[in-house]
């Protein structure tokens, strides 16, 4: 499987997450995944764009786009070449709610289609196969407990090796903020979506967001006598034991 990761990676940055990175170590540590690049810069027209519009005309129907970030440069790379979604095998975004985000009596923010909700009206509408892996869904992925001390407890791996100390420093700034006993893995969702759908229930629905919605990452699902974009949004992580399985067996697979 052929994979492009377009991404806003902040790991070792204080005060932000390290699930764009988790995803990541994930997708290099698939034998059945071919990595074919990774796009951090958000600009209409960049060098991420070009890249994104060059390698699938290159492959049409052969790579999948997981964007775990705002929907620019997936807007670029169209605005470069107008069959750019019609060339994807795929697309996979991780962003958008349907409700909010509410951790311990706390709101969160919505932070990846909100960033430009232009771009990302314009990727949910367009004539790609697209799965939304959404905030709420992520709800259903807190790494804590016994999981999260396996990061600390094996040192043998090189990305549990790497990543402690920004896990250390991101478990803390979520307890003192949200009273959060460990962290989700929210992006990391969306990569094992791309390699294990059969690890989710996926829900096909109709949704008729506006860029003035998207403003805060909302995601208006259709009524029945109503007609917007097709995306599908699972609801559901199926077998939530097998999913932590692969994701720590390609996390130690890594590097």
């Amino acid at each position: 499987m052929k994979v492009v990761m377009d991404c806003d990676n902040t790991i070792g940055i204080p005060g932000r997450d390290l699930d764009d990175a988790l995803a990541l170590f994930y997708l290099l540590g698939r034998d059945d995944v071919e990595l074919i690049g990774a796009s951090s810069r958000n600009e209409r027209r960049s060098p991420a764009a070009d890249f994104l519009a060059d390698v699938t005309a290159k492959h049409p129907h052969g790579i999948t786009v997981l964007a775990t970030g705002a929907m620019t440069n997936l807007l670029g790379a169209w605005q470069v070449d107008h069959d750019f979604f019609r060339n994807l095998r795929a697309g996979v975004l991780m962003g958008g709610v349907t409700a909010a985000l509410v951790i311990n009596g706390q709101t969160m923010d919505e932070l990846n289609f909100s960033c430009d909700p232009e771009a990302a009206c314009h990727v949910l509408r367009s004539d790609c196969e697209t799965t939304v892996i959404t905030g709420n869904l992520c709800l259903q992925a807190l790494l804590g407990g016994q999981r999260l001390g396996r990061i600390a407890g094996q040192t043998e791996f090189a990305v549990f090796n790497y990543i402690q100390k920004p896990v250390t420093e991101w478990s803390e700034y979520l307890y003192e903020k949200y009273g959060l006993a460990g962290f989700h893995v929210w992006d990391a969702v969306a990569a094992s979506y791309v390699v294990k759908p059969e690890l989710f229930d996926d829900c096909w629905s109709e949704v008729l967001s506006t860029p003035a919605d998207l403003e805060t990452g909302l995601l208006k699902i259709a009524s029945e006598n109503e007609h917007g974009y097709r995306v599908n949004m699972p609801a559901e992580i199926r077998d939530r034991d097998r999913f932590w399985g692969e994701l720590f067996q390609a996390w130690e697979n890594a590097l």
